[in-house]
């Protein structure tokens, strides 16, 4: 094939798009390297040959066009420039460099020139099916790679699926437009873009909405002795955090190496295009932000002016999720109909943000996920707590205009234990991670139930059955989006490995053959329950007081009961031996879910190693509940009567959870 380069008659157009762009006979390839002194277009054949071509400069974006370029085409850059680390400045011209914007990336990432982006065909898919899933009807089911689980088999609701983008887990980025080739099944030219496509429209087609895990706070080049593949050798000082007092440096807020400098006017241009990139042509419905902090972060990054010159401002180490780039990141066109998930910390300092952005965002709720373990695991003084967990967490989203559907609720995820194996171990078991079992949280809050691993004992398999069984149905009688981990519903276990990114082997898979019918059924169950009962998918936080009129009566909103049948006081609320909660939801006011029932709810979480009984509140004598799911058999309620409740006292059996509905007659 004969190669010619073109010069372009718009030379000063410095609005070009960054990448490659196919046009009738050829392709205009650009990439944006401020400080560079040459940059050289480099297609690369199937036998290593290489052909080069020298860009011109406009504005900081070298371009180029190319006469007979198809798509399929791999290509990079060699960028010459001064070679000055102390100064920041990383050119090296003997290195090939991957295009920030490149569609596709191809072959592996080593230390050698072997990886490259390649030009693609970007006709999109004829047939568009867009979701417009309300933000507080999601559930979420978080997933490695594009192994889907056909979660609506749960229960009828809204669906969304969570998907990495690179690495095994998706966490070691080096191109946020390129989906990651090895969790392709039709190859890796090109055709990972299209089963890309594909896979989405087919879940489209299907109701299930896909949110994207996206990378953007750090990239696979790591710390100043790791590789050079791209961002580092094109525009090191816009694209990463540096050290203002060492250059040489990068400031790490992530744990990897590096972080990416949202301060840079370069580097959000590139975030901005890559998230429009997912929506507009791949069709996504909204994003997870890994370590989203630090897209807010400021470092007083150097800034060189055209001498090159630099100069320090503002050396300080601040996070403000108010920034320029967040405000364009909310308002920006093509995300307007997107859902925005954030988990609000990272490893820099006051990196916990929990509660701190804006309503705009839903945030991963760790604080859900660590009160929830400490009360079911018998922790003291744990009741105030975790009813502002199930009550969807206003003490921790209090900005204006907050709903219980900016917390992300979970009890597992990726990280961390699996269900299965937060009621098995104590200590985690990561020894084959390579890093001599210190990678990982040392903090489960998880309980064996007096056997560490796996037990032949039937009791202490039946407890953790049924802790389990606590767990998932707290989830799920909790205000806010309930996250379920891929595989727990199926007992998924990796042997207490707490932290298995590094394995794509059986400890990190999913074995679909291997599902426990028991908990799968009561995860049924519990997922349909939810759906079900309007009560449980509120709109606006409670308020506590008197709302609707129920057969005359005007009924609160929440009532939080002790074991007299009265509303819990501040006495109650400081007893450090309450093991147990018992809470009447209101179903008919207008705050709760547009769908479902308006039944009300009564919820029965006891954590206790004995029975706790209830009397029922005065203003409920006569009504009837009936027994929706519980962690516990019907015979163990006492003087429970078959499937329903109208008598004074119930029994609340020990460690366990139970919905009831009430009976309208």
């Amino acid at each position: 094939m004969t190669f010619a380069a073109r010069t372009s008659v718009h030379q000063a157009d410095t609005t070009w798009p960054l990448g490659v762009t196919l046009r009738h006979g050829g392709a205009h390839f650009a990439v944006a390297a401020p400080l560079a002194s040459a940059v050289l277009l480099c297609l690369v054949d199937d036998d290593g040959a290489e052909r080069r071509f020298p860009m011109r400069a406009s504005g900081g974006v070298w371009h180029s066009d190319v006469v007979g370029v198809r798509p399929g085409q791999r290509y990079g850059y060699r960028v010459e420039g001064e070679w000055d680390p102390r100064k920041g400045l990383r050119f090296n011209p003997t290195k090939i460099l991957v295009d920030p914007y490149a569609r596709a990336i191809t072959g592996d990432v080593t230390w050698d020139a072997s990886v490259f982006g390649f030009s693609l065909d970007e006709e999109a898919l004829r047939d568009r099916v867009y979701m417009l899933t309300p933000q507080d009807a999601l559930e979420i089911t978080p997933d490695a790679g594009w192994a889907i689980s056909s979660y609506d088999s749960l229960g009828q609701v809204p669906l969304s699926v969570v998907v990495d983008s690179t690495f095994d887990w998706g966490y070691n980025t080096l191109g946020f437009f390129a989906p990651h080739a090895t969790y392709s099944s039709s190859g890796s030219l090109g055709e990972q873009v299209h089963e890309f496509k594909t896979m989405v429209e087919e879940l489209h087609r299907n109701g299930i909405e896909v949110i994207l895990d996206v990378v953007y706070n750090h990239t696979a080049e790591t710390h100043r002795l790791g590789p050079q593949l791209s961002m580092r050798g094109l525009a090191n000082q816009e694209y990463y955090h540096l050290d203002p007092n060492a250059p040489h440096e990068y400031v790490d807020f992530t744990g990897t190496g590096n972080s990416l400098n949202l301060e840079a006017p370069l580097t959000q241009q590139l975030l901005l295009d890559s998230l429009a990139y997912w929506v507009d042509e791949m069709h996504v419905d909204g994003f997870r932000f890994d370590l989203a902090p630090v897209l807010a972060r400021s470092n007083g990054y150097w800034r060189w002016d055209s001498q090159p010159r630099p100069r320090q401002i503002d050396v300080q180490d601040s996070i403000n999720l108010r920034s320029d780039f967040m405000k364009r990141l909310e308002s920006h066109p093509s995300l307007a109909r997107t859902k925005l998930f954030a988990e609000p910390w990272d490893v820099g300092p006051d990196g916990y943000q929990l509660g701190n952005f804006s309503p705009r965002w839903a945030e991963w709720n760790g604080k859900f996920r660590d009160d929830v373990r400490d009360f079911w695991r018998g922790r003291s003084a744990m009741v105030g707590p975790l009813a502002s967990r199930v009550a969807g967490s206003a003490d921790v989203f209090q900005a204006p205009g907050a709903r219980p559907t900016n917390s992300v609720n979970f009890v597992t995820n990726h990280d961390g234990f699996t269900l299965r194996d937060l009621v098995t171990y104590e200590i985690k078991k990561n020894e084959a991670n390579g890093e001599h079992n210190r990678d990982g949280a040392n903090d489960n809050r998880s309980m064996n139930f007096g056997v560490e691993g796996t037990s032949t004992v039937p009791a202490i398999e039946a407890a953790r059955l049924r802790q389990r069984k606590n767990h998932f149905l707290t989830l799920m009688v909790s205000q806010g989006i309930p996250l379920i981990s891929l595989g727990d519903e199926l007992g998924r276990t990796q042997g207490g490995n707490n932290n298995a990114y590094c394995h794509d082997i059986p400890v990190s898979w999913i074995d679909w053959s291997a599902s426990e019918p028991e908990f799968w059924n009561f995860a049924r169950q519990a997922v349909r329950a939810r759906t079900a009962f309007a009560a449980l998918r509120r709109r606006r936080f409670f308020e506590g007081t008197a709302t609707d009129a129920v057969d005359g009566d005007l009924q609160p909103d929440v009532v939080w009961l002790d074991r007299d049948g009265a509303a819990m006081d501040s006495a109650d609320w400081d007893d450090e031996w309450q093991r147990s909660i018992v809470f009447v939801l209101n179903g008919s006011s207008e705050s709760c879910g547009l769908t479902g029932s308006t039944r009300d709810v009564l919820v029965m979480l006891n954590a206790s190693t004995e029975p706790v009984t209830y009397q029922a509140p005065p203003e409920s004598a006569g009504r009837s509940w009936e027994l929706i799911l519980s962690s516990a058999e019907p015979h163990e309620f006492g003087d429970f009567p078959g499937e329903s409740w109208n008598g004074l006292t119930v029994t609340v059996p020990p460690r366990s959870a139970t919905l009831f509905a009430g009976i309208v007659r």
